[in-house]
């Protein structure tokens, strides 16, 4: 067996005249990151099993919306921001798993084994990021995702 755990607590943060003189959260703000990391190795097995829980990443969210009409008649619609990335998306969490076997060994050397791994077990919807778009004069948000349960087969060899 073998395995660790390890917690993070970071403060990152930036500081550009154009968003004023005041610093805020950097993109890569991620306050709390959790991991755990398990493997066991059993004879001509391998198995792992992965923790990640962190923070949410901060970003700019639209708060509203205005519309301007210019001297030639034409309407024009844009954001109302909140202050650099003062939001947060939800916290981003996932287990994977994985357990593979060991094909062939020739004089102590692994050349091939087989795999099966299962990412986001529990199917967890993390968001990446967020995409707006105006539409009658309203900010639609859609949320863009990491993957959700993904099962992954591998075969590997390895020629001397």
């Amino acid at each position: 067996y073998t395995g660790w755990i390890s917690y993070t607590l970071a403060d990152a943060r930036n500081k550009f005249a154009v968003y004023g003189n005041n610093y805020y959260p950097a993109d890569q703000d991620i306050r709390h990151e959790f991991k755990s990391i398990n493997m066991y190795h059993l004879n001509r097995w391998n198995f792992s099993a992965v923790f990640i829980f962190s923070t949410g990443h901060p970003y700019t969210a639209p708060l509203s919306t205005y519309s301007i009409t210019g001297a030639d008649g034409n309407v024009s619609t844009y954001f109302n921001v909140s202050n650099k990335n003062a939001e947060r998306l939800p916290d981003y969490h996932r287990l994977d798993l994985s357990a593979a076997y060991d094909l062939l060994k020739i004089s102590g050397n692994k050349i091939g084994s087989i795999g099966f791994s299962l990412f986001n077990v529990y199917n967890h919807t993390n968001i990446w990021y967020r995409e707006y778009q105006l539409q009658n004069y309203q900010a639609i948000t859609t949320d863009v995702t990491y993957l959700g349960f993904t099962p992954n087969i591998t075969l590997s060899l390895r020629w001397k």
